[in-house]
């Protein structure tokens, strides 16, 4: 017991220390815009207006009538209404201020925010203010995003945590039950009532305050890790992410099951749940280009 109880949190310290390390922001650098596209300033972009049918997909936060066309500008690629960004690469016109949501699923898109083409799935993230290579969500319980280089470590580290939960919560109860309830009313277990008898009258032992803080974490944090655990493991089975089941955007997989998890955790996904294997085995794709097509 001592032996897996040590695998276990060998496991959480483990992979919350990868999850920390795997940075998942997309490297503006490997984009590079000024070798691709040139000098802004000095291009000469024109732009004529297009009609109306073929448009208004690409405006999905403001009515075409109210683009003035006569302000479109040229030479650094934006408009005078700033809320219209011209893509230096087609030409085309983009909404800068929201993209459509299926559109930078199945293409690359321009961020305004860090200035460079972001890949496909990859989403800016107002917190940690810069793309997120396959954006799932920003976890605020670790302070990160979670992406395409550390979604595996945040999956096996949601799973862990809820069995390490479960383990500490049983644990701490069964000594709880033979050292402190013998002695213990029922109001002893409402933790402000426990604080105020161990500081003033001193009926309370410090390590019975300790073990009923314990216990009021242990039971929140098993039921959110495994929660978490299992909406990934289904969300991975179907090619998704959390943004984009949030978002309801209506793309598909193509891949298989087993091709997803393989995305995520490399080949032999099932040794992650062992020791974090990034070294060993790899993911199979680039986190730029993803067999998606429309639902």
């Amino acid at each position: 017991m001592k032996a897996a109880c040590w695998f276990v949190f060998i496991q959480v310290v483990a992979n919350w220390a990868c999850l920390m390390c795997y940075d998942t922001s997309y490297k503006a650098s490997a984009d590079r815009p000024h070798a691709r596209y040139g000098n802004h300033q000095a291009m000469q972009v024109s732009c004529t207006e297009p009609s109306k049918t073929d448009n208004m997909h690409r405006f999905p936060d403001k009515e075409y009538n109210s683009v003035d066309w006569n302000n479109v500008a040229t030479g650094n690629g934006y408009t005078q209404d700033k809320s219209v960004k011209i893509d230096v690469d087609d030409g085309e016109i983009l909404s800068s201020k929201k993209l459509d949501e299926e559109s930078r699923i199945l293409n690359r898109w321009w961020c305004t925010v860090c200035q460079h083409k972001s890949p496909p799935r990859a989403h800016h993230c107002v917190v940690c203010n810069k793309c997120i290579l396959k954006r799932d969500h920003h976890c605020y319980m670790t302070g990160v995003c979670i992406g395409y280089y550390n979604q595996r470590y945040f999956v096996v580290l949601s799973g862990y945590t809820a069995l390490a939960s479960g383990i500490g919560l049983y644990f701490i109860v069964e000594h709880l039950y033979t050292t402190f309830a013998t002695t213990a009313s029922h109001s002893d277990y409402i933790l402000p009532v426990t604080f105020y008898r161990w500081l003033v009258s001193g009926t309370v032992e410090l390590h019975h305050l300790l073990m009923l803080c314990h216990v009021y974490t242990l039971w929140w944090s098993g039921l959110a890790g495994g929660g978490f655990f299992c909406w990934q493991l289904a969300i991975i089975a179907t090619g998704k992410t959390t943004f984009e089941v949030r978002k309801e955007v209506r793309v598909r997989s193509t891949s298989s099951v087993a091709e997803n998890f393989q995305s995520v955790f490399g080949h032999f996904w099932g040794l992650n749940f062992v020791l974090p294997a990034q070294i060993l085995f790899r993911q199979t794709d680039d986190g730029s280009n993803w067999n998606m097509k429309p639902a």
